[in-house]
């Protein structure tokens, strides 16, 4: 539709002619939602895929809605845009439902009766009058098996903004193998299996980031440590706590301050999260050698991936973290057990080149370039081509404890549910 708009504006004063603007929307609603023009299936995938060829190498996705005018001034033909916008943000078309999984993957322990999950449901209609949300196994499309459907706890009729739905699924209910659980939300016979958030960064306009509300479940041959009470020092930043406590081991996140003797004799293993020496400068000097001095007094440390930051004087005895050139990027990489007899490697799980399948992403990056003979690696792994790297699992009988320095990425493994990576990782905490 066009609209021929006549403009009394200060144009006026200049004795110009008044302004003629004809407007005309050049992209009307559809229903194709406000999302990135690029995607990926998973992370595993290497380069993103395109929705629309043509925006290859689009500084960003274009606009849902954009109004154009065209207007003659003074026998010229002059032709402006606005993006049509609430504030910053331009105006976005999303879904009607908005559906999220408290888990995307969680390993399923042998002595584990039961999956949980809670959905996190979005929308202008409350759940209760959508019929509340379905959960089925998806092995295919043409062959969904249907394992529940659930309300929220409390009724609700009126109109809400964000609702929870909790499931209990009984482990007979899923497949003997790895399965994926799919959630499902119903309104006017249109089914909703994603969600978004905004991302972005203050200042400019955010975008919608998009999830399927899936979560895939593995059963995993796990063993758990009898003592286990543990204490995690966060680094960059991983979400490693959250997966030992999908296992049932609760991790107590402590602050540099919290590194003192009385303190870490509280627990059984302290774990460092990934690059902590390069979150925290202040880790240095007192605070490493009070956890020196509790792996000797019998403690377990492990220390997760560091970068430069780390020097030989926050470690047990001297050692030297490589650069880019001691990493392992093929997660396929065979992986060879130097010590197989080593009580990390045989304790309380039973550690052997098969657990090393299925990574992600890498092997790992951060191993030691140099190490002193008093520690014993416990593993040689290397890309094709490369010298071998055996700098990626070193440890040390400390005193009357022992403290350990884990290169291997599980901190992407874990929340990734790769059965080996969890199993490892409990024999690292394992006092």
């Amino acid at each position: 539709m066009n609209a021929e708009v006549q403009l009394n504006s200060t144009y006026d004063r200049h004795n110009a002619p008044p302004i003629k603007i004809d407007l005309h929307p050049t992209q009307r609603f559809v229903s194709t939602i406000t999302q990135p023009y690029f995607y990926r299936e998973d992370i595993e995938q290497p380069v993103y895929k395109l929705r629309d060829p043509a925006l290859r190498n689009a500084p960003t996705t274009p606009p849902a809605l954009a109004v154009w005018a065209e207007y003659n001034y003074m026998g010229a033909r002059v032709t402006i845009g606005r993006v049509v916008h609430e504030g910053p943000q331009p105006v976005e078309i999303v879904p009607g439902v908005s559906l999220g999984l408290s888990s995307h993957a969680q390993v399923l322990p042998p002595e584990e009766p039961s999956v949980h999950l809670t959905t996190k449901i979005r929308a202008t209609t409350s759940v209760q009058a959508l019929g509340g949300v379905m959960l089925f196994v998806e092995n295919g499309k043409s062959n969904r098996k249907i394992i529940a459907n659930n309300l929220p706890s409390e009724s609700k009729t009126s109109k809400a903004t964000e609702e929870s739905v909790a499931f209990t699924i009984d482990r007979n209910k899923l497949p003997g193998q790895s399965s994926v659980l799919q959630a499902v939300v119903t309104e006017y016979h249109k089914d909703y299996t994603e969600g978004y958030r905004a991302v972005g960064y203050n200042g400019i306009p955010s975008t919608n980031f998009y999830t399927p509300a899936t979560d895939r479940i593995v059963p995993v041959d796990l063993k758990l440590p009898a003592k286990h009470k543990l204490a995690y020092l966060p680094g960059t930043g991983d979400a490693v706590p959250e997966a030992l406590a999908s296992i049932g081991l609760a991790a107590t996140v402590l602050t540099v301050a919290d590194l003192t003797p009385t303190k870490l004799a509280q627990y059984d293993t302290i774990i460092l999260g990934v690059r902590t020496y390069a979150a925290h400068p202040d880790l240095h000097g007192a605070p490493t050698q009070a956890l020196l001095d509790y792996a000797k007094s019998g403690g377990n440390v492990v220390v997760q991936y560091q970068t430069g930051e780390f020097t030989a004087a926050d470690a047990p005895y001297p050692l030297a973290v490589g650069n880019a050139a001691e990493r392992v990027i093929d997660e396929t990489d065979p992986v060879q057990l130097l010590a197989p007899d080593s009580t990390l490697l045989t304790t309380p799980n039973k550690i052997t080149p098969a657990d090393f399948d299925n990574w992600i992403e890498e092997r790992g990056h951060g191993f030691l370039r140099s190490y002193d003979d008093h520690y014993t690696a416990l593993t040689e792994t290397h890309d094709p081509g490369d010298p071998p790297q055996r700098g990626g699992l070193v440890t040390v009988q400390l005193g009357k404890g022992r403290w350990t320095y884990c290169a291997y990425a599980l901190y992407r493994q874990l929340p990734e549910a790769v059965p080996g990576a969890f199993r490892l990782f409990v024999n690292l905490i394992n006092p």
